[in-house]
């Protein structure tokens, strides 16, 4: 009877092991099915009009760009008579025809009364290119310069000009506040999605608990069950999907942040009364508050899969011959507009030291260390980059004078997952992976990795890699 009973009892585990998969599966597709259906909603009332609305202001800057590099253009012609200040102007007109039309076919697409705002201010564009700038250039060219500069005084020009900048200030502000509308038609089914989400976790609850008794009665079979390779090789492809997908938004969201920041920039640089309006100086500082937030997410993923893939032993390297100083003072130069002027200073024994190595991962080691510096220097100072060569290997320095680190916690800097005590302190953010996979990655490459540090004063974290040797790979 006995021996008859264990097959039932275990028959009884899997059952309930059934169960519990076939509740969770029910549980996680309320959660995540049903808010996808409301997201797709959000999608085509809220994110499909904004995206049309952006790339219309896109067009509109161009546009507004290409002509008044036309106006300066024409002043200086008629000013100088030299052929060259006319250039720009020449090349506006080739280009502002297919902007017309590509503004024009955007503009229809977000409907309202974008295509009749856009129609007067390309009216009032033409118009002072008939009437003030052809005419006055005409003049020039036929040896009267002398009734084109009168013309320039008698301010006629500028009058139609001031008429396209209205017309396309009202055009660029009616475009904004269509724009905050669609935001906040978005915010409300948001709010909507969120009351879903709510209602579906009290379910979930439910739900968990459920799960949590017939887990507690079968543990031991879970037990064994985790310790199987069959669930690493699921959690590793997990991860993989994970990332994956995370990697695509992110790419996307950083995409138009940047274009974004490039656009307002440019504008900036040629409309100096208009980017002094507090609303254009917020909307540069969102933007680059999502551009920075986009990065780190990416970077966060980018330190998890790399994690998994040290956990199994599988770091791939795609060693080649690369030039450290070119690379170190590559990424230096990322890093030099996120830090005030002169924060970084690069220097190198050599004008090129080579090494074997993969270039993706030793830029990624580089990142890691000049983020650190950056990061845990809150109060400023130099950043000191230096590279050296001994014997038969590269050393690389970066030294900061940041917050430093307490000389009790410097021998486990590099491990996983740990962060010093005063970084948690000031409440610097980080997960404590970079200099982990940094060490990974330079013992692959048969380096070595060590850091120094005086609390309150700075750190120095270096490297070292074998030099390449000559007519190696």
């Amino acid at each position: 009877m006995r021996r008859g009973a264990e097959p039932e009892r275990r028959a009884l585990k899997d059952v309930r092991l059934t169960v519990v998969a076939l509740f969770l599966a029910a549980i996680l597709l309320l959660i995540f099915a049903v808010p996808t259906i409301v997201a797709s909603s959000i999608v085509d009332l809220g994110d499909r009009v904004i995206l049309d609305l952006d790339q219309l202001l896109a067009l509109q800057s161009q546009i507004t760009n290409i002509l008044v590099d036309q106006e300066t253009s024409q002043r200086g012609y008629i000013l100088t008579g030299d052929e060259r200040f006319l250039e720009p102007y020449q090349r506006g007109r080739s280009r502002l025809e297919p902007l017309w039309q590509q503004a024009q076919q955007q503009a229809e697409a977000v409907g309202g009364q974008a295509p009749a705002l856009l129609a007067a201010e390309r009216e009032a564009a033409q118009r002072w290119q008939a009437e003030a700038a052809e005419p006055e250039i005409a003049l020039v060219r036929a040896g009267r310069s002398a009734e084109a500069v009168d013309a320039v005084r008698a301010g006629t020009g500028k009058a139609l000009f001031d008429v396209f900048r209205e017309r396309a200030t009202t055009f660029d502000t009616y475009i904004q506040q269509v724009r905050q509308e669609a935001t906040a038609r978005r915010t409300q089914l948001t709010m909507l999605l969120d009351r879903i989400i709510i209602v579906l976790a009290l379910a979930g609850l439910v739900g968990l608990g459920l799960i949590y008794y017939l887990t507690a009665v079968s543990r031991q079979y879970l037990v064994q069950a985790m310790r199987g390779e069959e669930l690493n090789r699921a959690k590793n492809e997990f991860l993989s999907i994970v990332s994956h997908e995370l990697k695509t938004p992110l790419t996307v969201i950083r995409l138009h942040a940047q274009s974004l920041l490039r656009r307002e920039r440019r504008r900036r640089g040629v409309a100096t009364a208009e980017a002094g309006r507090p609303d254009l100086r917020d909307l540069i500082g969102r933007v680059a508050i999502i551009d920075e937030q986009a990065k780190r997410m990416a970077r966060l993923v980018e330190q998890l899969v790399d994690l998994t893939r040290g956990d199994a032993l599988e770091f791939p390297l795609q060693c080649e011959i690369v030039d450290l100083v070119a690379l170190t003072r590559h990424v230096v130069d990322q890093f030099r507009p996120l830090a005030p002027d002169g924060a970084f200073a690069f220097s190198s024994e050599r004008s090129e030291i080579l090494v074997s190595a993969d270039p993706i991962r030793l830029e990624q080691v580089l990142q890691n260390l000049l983020g650190n510096a950056l990061k845990y220097s809150p109060e400023g100072g130099e950043i000191r980059v230096a590279l050296a060569v001994r014997e038969i290997e590269v050393v690389c320095s970066i030294q900061d004078q940041g917050i430093g680190l307490p000389a009790a916690e410097l021998p486990y800097v590099f491990d996983r997952f740990y962060r010093a005590s005063n970084a948690t302190a000031t409440q610097i953010s980080g997960l404590g992976l970079g200099l982990y996979l940094s060490r990974e990655i330079i013992h692959r490459h048969g380096g070595r990795i060590w850091a120094e540090s005086t609390e309150g004063q700075g750190s120095t974290f270096s490297f070292s890699l074998p030099l390449a040797q000559p007519g190696g790979g």
